[in-house]
C-alpha cells in the first residue's frame, strides 16, 4: 500500500517527508533525526504529523524536544 508520513511546522510549512512509498500492511515504525528536509535542526516545539495511507489521512500534534 502507498504510505506517506510528513512533518509540518505550526504555520503549515512542510518541514520534512519522513516516508513516501509502499509499505506492507501492519505495524511499522519511523525514525527521524530531528532535521528538516534541508538538513537544518528543527527547533523545539509543536509539529504536525500527517500520515496518509489507503486514501485516508490521520493528523496529530507532536512535540519536538530538540
Amino acid at each position: 500500500m502507498l504510505v506517506r508520513h510528513e512533518l509540518f511546522d505550526p504555520t503549515g510549512r512542510r518541514a520534512r517527508v519522513l516516508v513516501e512509498g509502499t509499505s506492507a500492511a501492519g505495524a511499522a515504525s519511523v525514525r527521524r533525526n530531528g532535521r528538516d528536509q534541508a538538513g537544518l535542526i528543527l527547533p523545539s516545539g509543536m509539529l504536525i504529523l500527517r500520515l496518509t495511507a489507503r486514501g485516508r489521512t490521520l493528523t496529530r500534534r507532536v512535540v519536538n524536544l530538540g
